[in-house]
């Protein structure tokens, strides 16, 4: 990696920090990798809702409610799928590391730098799903 990139990496990183930190949202274990930054973060799960909605916890984990219900692991891949859009990434970006039959999940979400997803699009990404 040339020293441009290293950092604009390093960049990228400091800015999804503050934004999670401007938006109480708590992470762990952020960390750069090849084009693209990881960090977790903790999920209090609410399967089998009425509304779907997304909440900050007073602890900074995220509070999500969905519709599918806890069964065969419907409500894991819900999780899995409503994460990765609210964070603008393919569900595959996104995996449950900790918590699979628990309601407090936690998540490594990864966000991958292209030509049209730079990270001015993750923070605004995040300004529109988590400002209030």
């Amino acid at each position: 990696m040339e020293s441009g990139e290293n950092s604009f990496m390093s960049n990228s990183l400091e800015l999804i920090s503050q934004k999670c930190q401007d938006l109480g949202i708590k992470i762990f274990s952020i960390k750069e990798e090849p084009d693209s930054l990881v960090f977790g973060l903790d999920l209090w799960a609410k399967p089998g809702a009425k509304v779907e909605k997304l909440l900050l916890g007073p602890s900074g984990e995220i509070i999500l409610y969905i519709k599918e219900k806890p069964i065969a692991g419907a409500a894991n891949k819900g999780f899995t799928k409503k994460l990765a859009k609210k964070f603008g990434v393919p569900a595959s970006n996104v995996e449950m590391i900790g918590g699979g039959k628990s309601k407090f999940k936690r998540f490594a979400i990864r966000l991958t730098f292209t030509n049209h997803k730079d990270i001015n699009y993750y923070l605004e990404k995040m300004d529109k799903v988590f400002s209030k």
